[in-house]
């Protein structure tokens, strides 16, 4: 998702990013492509802390993507404060408790753009996998993905994960297979295009 520590119009707010590699630069310069915004991309920041940092010295107004999960556990008081404005989403699905942010693929206006942010917000739902070696015997995957599953469901893991303010919102090993594979059977018009936008559009940092 988007955040801002502003009110300010988009075309006005600077965003930190890290690399040109990064969710944090690539979603910024994919809204200023296909929305219009001009988001102002600071490249070089390492590390979603010294962000937060730079964001409370007001050396920038925002950061171009954060989990949601990881504002409610690291940055509460921002959120209880109203210190911070979540601008959009991004992801297959609204955060239950955000009903009214939209999600960045909802805001395309012609279904090509839509296929396009739908493929970039799918690999949000990985989020951090996990995964073991290539070849692994059908069963053995089988059982492995079900212990995950009966973890996800453990009333000693979901209470220990509610005391540290983090959200459990699993992805089965399934799903999340049928999610890579989307994202690797991308057609090639829509992945070049998407390479045009992040190397031209990006360079051009919002300015």
């Amino acid at each position: 998702m988007i955040a801002a520590s502003t009110s300010l119009p988009a075309w006005h707010l600077s965003i930190a990013a890290g690399g040109k590699g990064s969710q944090t630069y690539i979603t910024p310069t994919i809204a200023n492509a296909l929305f219009g915004t001009k988001f102002k991309i600071v490249l070089g920041y390492r590390g979603g802390s010294r962000v937060n940092i730079a964001m409370e010295r007001g050396e920038v107004d925002g950061r171009g993507s954060n989990a949601w999960g990881a504002w409610k556990s690291t940055r509460p008081l921002w959120l209880s404060e109203k210190k911070i404005n979540i601008l959009v989403q991004i992801g297959l699905k609204k955060a239950p408790d955000l009903p009214d942010v939209p999600l960045l693929m909802d805001l395309a206006s012609n279904p090509e753009d839509r296929s396009l942010l739908k493929v970039l917000s799918a690999s949000t739902a990985i989020g951090r996998p996990i995964f073991t070696t290539p070849d692994v015997p059908a069963d053995r995957v089988s059982a492995l993905r079900e212990a995950f599953d009966r973890m996800m469901k453990d009333p000693g893991f979901l209470s220990d994960a509610k005391k540290e303010n983090f959200d459990i919102d699993p992805v089965s090993g399934q799903q999340l297979q049928s999610i890579v594979q989307e994202i690797v059977s991308m057609p090639k018009p829509l992945a070049g295009r998407l390479q045009t936008i992040i190397g031209e559009v990006g360079d051009n940092r919002g300015g």
